[in-house]
């Protein structure tokens, strides 16, 4: 299967959800903290943990479709994040992928998303920190911008570079509400169904 082929990959309704990883990245809007696409467009919005997908393009129809590349994308594991085009930014989610998912050589394009949990990498993603992450805080891209209206984008930082903005793990687990980890350390802080 050629993943840049939509035709050659396999189209499959699942019954048993599909376990996967993704890479997105965080934002803050004015009510709260949500995920967004890790390279969105200028149609994309952002979503929640448990969410169907949506065509971003101008033919707007049910995602994912054969001949189009909307969908959640994932890979099977963290090994494959490359294929992703992983950025400095971004989280690692943990998910699950359900109703229709196209298959294809390197991984998915599904649906239906569930994530399961959230990872942050072990340290600061401001330039020249490599301070332990201690949550998230709002920041202003030079090289890359968001595209997304009345968002913040949010990235990994440790507390110095967080100062006043910063969300610690457990706070931001509470917004998402999901499991929110730090680069797989056992400190691992979860939400309390929805609290």
């Amino acid at each position: 299967m050629n993943p840049d082929d939509p035709m050659s990959a396999a189209y499959l309704e699942t019954i048993e959800p599909i376990v996967a990883v993704k890479a997105a990245r965080l934002v803050e809007t004015k009510t709260r903290v949500r995920f967004a696409p890790q390279f969105p467009r200028e149609t994309s919005t952002p979503y929640d943990a448990v969410c169907d997908a949506v065509c971003e393009s101008e033919n707007r129809h049910p995602a994912p479709a054969r001949d189009c590349r909307c969908g959640f994308h994932a890979v099977p594991s963290r090994t494959d994040l490359w294929r992703l085009h992983f950025q400095k930014e971004s989280v690692i989610l943990d998910v699950e992928l359900a109703g229709v998912v196209i298959e294809h050589e390197f991984g998915w394009r599904a649906g239906h998303q569930a994530i399961l949990g959230v990872q942050l990498p072990a340290t600061c993603t401001k330039r020249w920190c490599g301070r332990p992450v201690a949550g998230v805080a709002p920041f202003v891209p030079t090289a890359y911008q968001l595209g997304l209206d009345n968002c913040r984008q949010l990235r990994p930082v440790c507390s110095r570079c967080g100062k006043r903005r910063l969300i610690p793990v457990a706070d931001l687990a509470s917004k998402l509400c999901v499991e929110v980890t730090v680069d797989g350390a056992a400190q691992s802080m979860v939400s309390v169904s929805g609290a």
